[in-house]
């Protein structure tokens, strides 16, 4: 599931993995920086990498924002297992 939610948060900034010689990867980008930036600014749903218990650090403060405006976030951070009362993600 985690592969699953990170192939669909890149093709939300425009980016398409495509794969490449001897099974290697490689990224196309098919929008222009305005683009998506405009597309990431709409979004609906948001992951906070690095999200904190610690409400001084900016991991937490910005999964409170997110939640406090009615977005849908999602906590990453292997080492928790709930932050701001949101499951944590690997």
């Amino acid at each position: 599931m985690a592969f699953f939610f990170e192939l669909n948060i890149l093709q939300i900034v425009g980016i398409q993995i495509k794969a490449g010689r001897f099974g290697r990867a490689h990224f196309e980008v098919f929008m222009n920086i305005n683009e998506r930036i405009e597309r990431f600014l709409t979004g609906q749903v948001f992951a906070v990498v690095g999200a904190s218990k610690d409400r001084s650090k900016y991991g937490n403060k910005v999964l409170r924002c997110y939640l406090q405006h009615g977005l849908k976030a999602y906590a990453v951070n292997p080492k928790e297992t709930e932050i701001e009362g949101q499951v944590c993600i690997l």
